[in-house]
């Protein structure tokens, strides 16, 4: 049931009974963020912002589509926006970031809702490992989200411009801009040298608050979402197979991974605790059955021993058992494909690892095994010798990285064995991909479709103009 206000009206003429009839109004979720807006209403007229404005009013169906991805949980973001005190149009970044959907990944390497790169999680504490990745956990990840755009906020000095572009680029950069402006003395956000990217992106934000704010204005019907509390929160003591959950708490697997993306395999970290987000509506069943059951015995996760006999090979078994070689080999800390005669292997279930049906929240092998293009993790393990700087130089990072990463000073001796978190990038593929032009397409269309500026996307095409023809074929 939505939060209710209730009006108390009095009219004289009216019988007693009459005069102390409640009227109830409705305040739903865009209410609530409607009054936490700080942002200057006049942004709304900068000329990027009114193209942003045209693309969102002639897109209904993108505007329907990521709000319905974020019933889950805007309301738990909007709360703690608020509990931290920062401008109400920071709940809406998770909008532009990832569409609200908490499986997204960038090739950068970023991923979740809030597209936080790996190297800004570690320097947070978030945890990502082959069990779990924090910057999909809606909790987590909210919560390093915010601390961090707290402390852009607190760097740039409350220019709320500054801080939001730095979230999207890094605050290097936007520093940098702003210093060659003062150099001419001049302070105009929109004139900043940026990225494209990042030009683009403030105008999206702010002409999403502006429709959020003047819905009738622009035609616009917001799909109404209450403003109540989507999901409650359980301690698990031990690792349980999420499929077990999910039928305690009576969700579909497809649901529960919804509510806890954070979870890579379908079982949570074994050797510690775990929190579980069940939908509210199904809070009171979960309870009633978690109360009632053992751990010890109906939650454990199902896991099969294989011994390996002449002609097995690494490739064969994960056929066999429904599941891949880097599974196999990273359950079972494998450095290489060798396996020997009567070694028993571990083989997780991973036969219910499935596509929900929504495709905008599909999750792929790929997103579980981090075969996606961006940064990967490198642990370094320390050497007689090594010093901070010199480990920077072997992997062409910067002191402060490694210190941000590790929490660590570079002038702290390294012991022998230590283990270094670095983030290091992948090579970019130099795979060209096409698109052909259907009727109705424009080109800020297609340059938004594939995350891209159209200053970007005319100069792939070498196109003069922004108009372009059905079946012409463009470079994305």
């Amino acid at each position: 049931m939505s939060m209710q206000i209730f009006i108390i009206c009095c009219v004289c003429e009216r019988t007693l009974a009459e005069n102390w009839l409640p009227k109830i109004i409705t305040y739903d979720i865009w209410d609530r963020i409607r009054a936490d807006f700080s942002l200057p209403d006049n942004y709304k007229n900068v000329p990027a912002v009114q193209a942003q404005l045209k693309w969102y009013k002639t897109h209904p169906e993108h505007l329907n589509k990521i709000i319905k991805n974020s019933e889950p949980y805007l309301e738990y973001i909007v709360s703690q926006v608020e509990e931290k005190g920062l401008p109400g149009e920071i709940a809406l970044l998770p909008f532009i970031e990832s569409n609200f959907n908490p499986f997204a990944y960038s090739h950068a390497g970023a991923t979740g809702i809030w597209q936080m790169m790996p190297g800004t999680a570690s320097g947070y504490g978030v945890t990502i490992n082959w069990w779990y990745d924090g910057r999909r956990d809606i909790i987590e990840s909210t919560k390093t989200a915010l601390n961090y755009i707290t402390y852009l906020g607190d760097y740039f000095n409350q220019n709320w411009l500054n801080a939001i572009a730095a979230y999207d680029s890094g605050e290097g950069k936007v520093r940098k801009a702003v210093n060659k402006q003062k150099l001419k003395k001049i302070s105009n956000f929109w004139t900043l040298k940026l990225p494209d990217e990042t030009k683009s992106y403030l105008p999206k934000l702010i002409a999403l608050k502006e429709i959020i704010q003047n819905p009738d204005k622009y035609k616009i019907s917001l799909p109404s979402i209450e403003n109540d509390t989507k999901f409650s929160t359980f301690n698990i003591p031990k690792q349980v197979d999420l499929n077990q959950i999910a039928n305690m708490a009576n969700i579909d697997i497809g649901t529960l991974r919804l509510y806890n993306p954070g979870y890579r395999r379908m079982a949570t970290p074994p050797k510690i605790a775990a929190t579980i987000i069940i939908p509210i509506e199904q809070t009171e069943i979960f309870k009633q059955r978690l109360n009632n059951i053992m751990f010890n015995k109906e939650l454990t996760t199902k896991w099969k021993r294989h011994t390996v006999v002449m002609g097995d090979s690494i490739s064969e078994i994960a056929n066999k058992y429904a599941t891949t070689t880097d599974i196999i080999k990273t359950t079972n800390k494998l450095e290489s494909d060798i396996i020997k005669i009567n070694q028993i292997l571990t083989i997780p279930n991973t036969m219910n690892i499935v596509d929900i049906k929504n495709n905008d929240y599909r999750i792929s092998s790929k997103v579980s095994q981090d075969k996606i293009p961006g940064p990967k993790i490198t642990i370094h393990k320390v050497k007689a010798g090594d010093t901070v700087t010199i480990i920077a130089n072997k992997y062409n990072v910067t002191l402060g990285q490694i210190e941000f990463w590790n929490n660590i000073n570079a002038r702290k001796k390294l012991k022998e064995n230590d283990e270094i978190i670095l983030w290091t990038k992948k090579k970019q593929s130099n795979k060209t991909t096409t698109y052909k032009i259907k009727p109705g397409d424009t080109l800020g269309g297609i340059a938004q479709k594939h995350s891209q500026s159209i200053k970007q996307l005319k100069a792939k095409n070498g196109l003069i103009s922004d108009l372009v023809k059905i079946n012409q074929i463009l470079k994305v």
